[in-house]
C-alpha cells in the first residue's frame, strides 16, 4: 500500500469516526478519465465498490456530484423515485443514510466524499457541520491523480 493510499485511507477513517458512521468512501476524477470512480473505502463489506463509477444525479453522492451542495439523506428523507436503488454502492453496501461532500479545486468537483450507515439514524445537522469544518482544514492537491 503506497504512502498516499494509507494517508488517504486514514483520513477517511477519522470521517467515518467522527460521523459515527460504518462507511466513508472518496470518488475521484482523473484527467485521463471523464468520470468519477470510487477509489477508496473504509468499512466497506467488499472489494465491490473498485468497480463502481459515480453517476451524476445518482444516489446522494451523484446528487452532490450534480449540484455541487452538501446532501444529506436518508430513508426517511421525502421520497425520491428508487433513489436508493439507483446507487449501486448504496446497495451493495446496504447503506440507509448518507451525507456526500463535493470536494473542490477551484470551480471544479475534484472527488466526493461520502460518509454512510447501515443503520436508520439519520444525521444531524451537527455531524454534517463537524465532517464540513474538518474538510475545510483539509486541502486537495494533485496527489489525488
Amino acid at each position: 500500500m503506497s504512502l498516499i493510499h494509507r494517508n488517504i485511507t486514514q483520513v477517511l477513517e477519522n470521517f467515518r469516526l467522527l460521523s459515527c458512521s460504518d462507511f466513508s468512501a472518496l470518488a475521484i476524477t482523473r484527467s485521463t478519465e471523464h468520470c468519477y470512480r470510487w477509489t477508496y473505502a473504509v468499512g466497506c463489506r467488499s472489494e465491490k465498490y473498485r468497480q463502481m463509477t459515480l453517476k451524476p444525479g445518482s444516489g446522494p453522492a451523484g446528487l452532490a456530484l450534480r449540484i455541487g451542495k452538501v446532501i444529506n439523506w436518508d430513508d426517511r428523507s421525502p421520497p425520491i423515485t428508487g433513489f436508493r436503488k439507483e446507487c449501486p454502492l448504496m446497495m451493495a453496501e446496504q447503506l440507509r443514510c448518507a451525507a456526500a461532500f463535493p470536494l473542490t479545486m477551484g470551480e471544479q468537483i475534484q472527488a466526493i466524499l461520502l460518509v454512510a450507515r447501515r443503520s436508520p439514524l439519520p444525521y444531524e445537522s451537527s455531524d454534517i457541520h463537524a465532517i464540513q469544518d474538518e474538510l475545510d482544514s483539509i486541502s486537495l492537491t494533485n496527489e489525488f491523480e
